[in-house]
């Protein structure tokens, strides 16, 4: 396997010395995160790997079975929900796992956090991070950041050098309500769909309908809803086209939940959806359907506003999934 020496992951503005310190140490007084809530946080993160970093070709799931094993089914997916009667925006996905079942590394790289409980991400309960590297498609070196939350037990320390597949820690329930591994990947620090990146393509499963269609002077408002079951919901993008009567696209928008361009990650505290303003005309609204492990389904509302309705006699709505599979419903105007 193809090595990274942290000098030149330094050279690269990959990597950053920290001050000295200590690889690991335990508090006196041990951390715990109970309802979600943190107490006695810590910041401890590994000044320097041990040795080399191996560099990783693909991630693998951090629970075997997964997620075909009934046992260890996806209960929360990645993107936009309601939760309590308040809008969030999920960075990971939550597999079911009873407490102490293993966790292994989805991919080689080092420990960059180990700890009972960490300011940066307080609703995480025990967390391990292990930082990683590998060459995109035009052979530059991407970094992500791997995320496992809730854990009972930590059986790694920072600085450590992790092999993938590696028994890093057993699930728990600390800082949630119920047992479960939240995972996420992080791409230059920017939570990405999990199921973009591990093995096991999932079947396209997902509809897309179009709701209601209003036309007020010349601008269109296009209400759509897109459903999936929970366990494999894969959703990368929501597209709504004008078409003209030879299917020519005459104007379009769309929301991005793995870009920059209106992840839906940023919202009103006290808001049940979240708008994202791409004009001063353009703006996406998502509204998702009250979050339950109960349902069987997962919903979300988009509402496209703005669109040109000039020459336009249909609308088309898409809904991209990871593996670039398109569900979609047009209509008339």
């Amino acid at each position: 396997m193809n090595h990274i020496s942290r000098r030149r992951l330094i050279q690269l503005g990959l990597l950053t010395p920290l001050a000295p310190s200590p690889f690991y140490r335990q508090p006196t007084s041990l951390a715990a995160c109970v309802d979600g809530k943190c107490s006695n946080p810590t910041q401890i993160t590994a000044s320097t790997p041990t040795s080399d970093i191996p560099l990783i070709t693909n991630f693998i799931w951090p629970i075997v079975g997964a997620p075909n094993n009934d046992l260890y089914k996806v209960g929360d997916a990645f993107g936009p929900r309601l939760i309590s009667k308040k809008y969030s925006w999920h960075e990971g996905i939550d597999i079911k796992a009873e407490e102490g079942t293993d966790v292994i590394a989805c991919c080689s790289g080092f420990v960059r956090i180990s700890a009972d409980c960490d300011e940066r991400y307080l609703n995480s309960g025990k967390i391990i991070q292990i930082e990683c590297y590998k060459y995109d498609d035009n052979n530059n070196i991407q970094h992500y950041r791997v995320n496992y939350h809730h854990l009972s037990q930590r059986l790694v320390r920072p600085g450590d050098i992790i092999r993938q597949g590696t028994v890093i820690g057993k699930s728990g329930c600390t800082g949630a309500a119920w047992a479960h591994l939240h995972l996420e990947i992080r791409r230059n620090n920017i939570p990405q769909n999990p199921y973009s990146y591990l093995a096991g393509s999932l079947p396209k499963n997902h509809t897309v309908t179009i709701q209601n269609i209003i036309n007020t002077n010349g601008m269109l408002q296009v209400d759509s809803c897109v459903t999936s079951p929970w366990t494999k919901l894969d959703i990368n993008r929501i597209k709504v086209l004008a078409l003209d009567s030879n299917n020519k696209e005459l104007d379009s928008m769309y929301v991005d939940f793995n870009a920059n361009h209106n992840c839906g990650r940023i919202s009103s505290s006290n808001d049940v959806s979240y708008t994202y303003t791409e004009s001063l005309i353009k703006q996406v609204t998502i509204k998702p359907y009250d979050f339950s492990t109960n349902h069987s389904e997962w919903r979300v509302n988009f509402n496209f506003s703005g669109l040109s309705s000039s020459n336009a006699t249909k609308i088309k709505v898409e809904a991209l999934d990871c593996s670039n599979q398109i569900a979609e419903d047009t209509k008339t105007i």
